[in-house]
């Protein structure tokens, strides 16, 4: 969360849920939350998760959520934070032990990450279909889901997930889902019932639902990207 120290990382942190509007619930919430803990690492350093994991035994997965803060960084052809990433995380665990990684990823990625390519669902406007081409970063989203898939730890357990345009409106809990490609007549999920966007809210509970399904049910996720989306 961008602090320079544990101590002030956790202050941010605990500010930002306190300032969080989280779209009630239906269901009961069980009240034991666990312990929120901040540690200040360099998320490019792959010792950073050797050591975390040697650390913390209890840890079983990594969820990786990174992304340009500037339109400059978007636009620079040598922005390279998500391959960076994901450089860091494989070497990092290769060195300690595995565990399951989430992979919050991009729109504009088709395919299964290990054969990763740059496109838009169809349902985007032209322009937009058009516009990505020019757009590096993107370019740089699709290496690192490649990188991913093509780890040389075959026994990484991974999963992918591509929401659709992002947008701060409170949880729908209405959406759709795709394993790595998309279309209109898309046996999975048809984008003619899509929208192409989908709330932050609705992507983060999507993918705690996810890391809570049973072993048996994560194995059918396993390599896989998840479009996310919002369905009209």
């Amino acid at each position: 969360c961008r602090e320079s120290n544990d101590e002030a990382a956790l202050v941010r942190m605990k500010k930002l849920l306190s300032e969080s509007s989280v779209t009630p619930v239906e269901t009961e919430v069980n009240g034991d939350f666990g312990i929120l803990k901040a540690i200040s690492r360099n998320i490019l350093d792959s010792s950073t998760y050797s050591t975390i994991l040697k650390q913390d035994p209890t840890i079983d997965s990594i969820f990786s959520f990174v992304g340009p803060s500037r339109l400059r960084d978007a636009m620079s052809s040598s922005y390279s934070i998500y391959t960076n990433t994901i450089k860091a995380i494989i070497n990092g665990t290769a060195k300690n032990r595995s565990v399951e990684i989430y992979y919050h990823s991009s729109v504009g990625v088709m395919g299964i990450p290990a054969e990763a390519r740059l496109e838009l669902p169809e349902n985007y406007s032209l322009i937009q279909k058009i516009g990505i081409h020019f757009v590096p970063v993107f370019r740089n989203v699709v290496e690192s889901e490649r990188l991913l898939g093509g780890a040389l730890n075959k026994n990484l357990k991974y999963i992918v997930f591509r929401p659709a345009t992002l947008t701060n409106k409170k949880a729908s809990r209405n959406i759709g889902f795709s394993f790595n490609e998309t279309g209109y007549r898309n046996e999975m999920f048809p984008l003619s019932k899509a929208k192409t966007t989908i709330s932050r809210e609705d992507v983060a509970e999507e993918i705690l639902r996810v890391a809570e399904l049973s072993q048996e049910a994560r194995e059918n996720y396993y390599s896989n990207a998840v479009y996310l989306v919002e369905m009209k």
